[in-house]
């Protein structure tokens, strides 16, 4: 068994909050995924969604559903802020290196 299956999630976990809180604080899944690929992810939808899934249940960002399609909004909270720069600890997010 592997290591490396948590350490890219966490990874993945702290690329969304960073994208969210560099931008606008609000993306749709859509957007985040063409973001990610920015940052070297490749997640799947549904790797980004359960990825999503996962922070809002951290209280890193809340999720809005925007129609039957699945597609989801996010939208950083205080925390999740806070997690992507370093000021506050959540175990299965990566913590940012320092600059």
């Amino acid at each position: 068994m592997s290591g490396i299956g948590p350490l890219r999630d966490a990874d993945l976990r702290l690329a969304i909050l960073q994208i969210l809180d560099a931008d606008t604080g609000t993306e749709n899944d859509a957007t985040l995924l063409a973001w990610l690929d920015r940052y070297g992810h490749a997640p799947s939808t549904r790797q980004l969604r359960d990825a999503l899934a996962w922070l809002d249940g951290a209280r890193c960002l809340r999720l809005t559903a925007l129609g039957p399609s699945g597609a989801v909004r996010a939208t950083l909270t205080t925390r999740g802020a806070d997690v992507a720069r370093g000021r506050e600890t959540v175990p299965g997010v990566l913590r940012p290196d320092p600059d």
